[in-house]
């Protein structure tokens, strides 16, 4: 009897690369250049996108004032999937952005997801601008006589405080505070979701807490929310300077990114965030999970960490679901 065919020969090798750069344009006020570590979120990234493995490559300046990180793997031909989710919905890659560190920054970015078969796609934000010197001082007045010495002034606090509560935070969330987003705005929202944040230590630099259970009231449409899941932990600090320098979800180590927020949209107070977000498909964390959070860097204590010594937190479901769902609170620990 003739051979059978030969079995159809494996579909070619492609590879797929992300790179990431930061442009320095000479500007005071730009985003600082990638190191090793935020290759390394960015493979993570690439990797929660699909089922392709990533490797680091070394940092490198392929021109004058210009720094980038890549990461790539190899797959078949459904790693385009991988080089085409990259940018995300806005096609920007903002929540790559957003994930390995520089959620904050609007300028003098540039991102490439590319592979050997077919796909790329590649987005810059625009150059950082110069802010114009201020017009020069008038001349000074001829000297008056010397007041008399006033009091001695309070002291003030060592760092700046946020407003006791913001109008708005979490604006995106539903059921959430914002009317316009569909919330009932103002005061905190619990009632209608199902966890509580549960501290059960601390130091004067780390914080441990719980995810807990609690009655949840939800009715009518908003009644899912009773069933989500929690894939995104934010903390509000008290400026945007402070880190995170460790964070133990279960035992595990965790990235955070960061970033400042608005609330509501256009109010000129910023509210500077610590983001602790999933980065597959399962959520960050469950019913019954431990998470550890140290500071330091230039906010050394919970004191200084923290706005007013408040605890105030936002925990939410999972962004692709509609609605998004999310709890908020406010714990002093005075």
């Amino acid at each position: 009897p003739p051979s059978p065919p030969p079995p159809p020969p494996p579909p070619p090798e492609c590879i797929v690369c992300a790179t990431f750069c930061v442009i320095d344009n000479g500007v005071s006020l730009q985003p600082p250049f990638p190191s090793p570590a935020t290759c390394e979120l960015m493979a993570t990234y690439a990797e929660s996108l699909g089922s392709t493995d990533f490797t680091c490559e070394p940092v490198y300046s392929p021109t004058t004032g210009q720094t980038c990180v890549t990461a790539c793997g190899a797959g078949s031909t459904e790693v385009n999937d991988v080089c085409n989710a990259l940018p995300g919905l806005s096609g920007e890659f903002l929540e790559m952005y957003d994930f390995i560190g520089y959620g904050g920054f609007a300028c003098n970015l540039f991102a490439l997801s590319n592979t050997t078969c077919g796909c790329e796609r590649a987005s810059a934000l625009p150059l950082c601008q110069e802010l114009s010197p201020p017009p020069p001082s008038p001349p000074p007045p001829p000297p008056s006589p010397p007041p008399p010495p006033p009091p001695p002034p309070s002291p003030s606090p060592p760092f700046p405080l946020l407003p006791t509560q913001p109008v708005d935070y979490p604006h995106r969330c539903f059921p959430g505070n914002s009317a316009s987003q569909g919330g009932y705005g103002g005061g905190m929202q619990l009632r209608l979701t199902p966890y509580v944040l549960q501290i059960t230590d601390k130091t004067a630099s780390s914080l441990t807490f719980t995810i807990d259970s609690k009655e949840c009231n939800g009715a009518n449409n908003i009644a899912v929310c009773c069933d989500m899941q929690v894939f995104k932990i934010e903390i509000v600090m008290s400026r945007r300077q402070c880190r995170l320098t460790n964070i133990l979800i279960d035992g595990m180590k965790w990235p955070a990114s960061y970033q400042i927020a608005y609330y509501p949209t256009g109010d000129t107070t910023p509210y500077p965030v610590v983001k602790i977000t999933s980065v597959t498909s399962e959520p960050v964390a469950r019913l019954g999970s431990v998470i550890q959070i140290e500071v330091g860097g230039d906010c050394p204590t919970l004191e200084e960490f923290l706005p007013d010594n408040n605890f105030w937190y936002a925990y939410f479901g999972n962004k692709d679901l509609s609605p998004e769902c999310c709890g908020t609170d406010r714990v002093n620990l005075a």
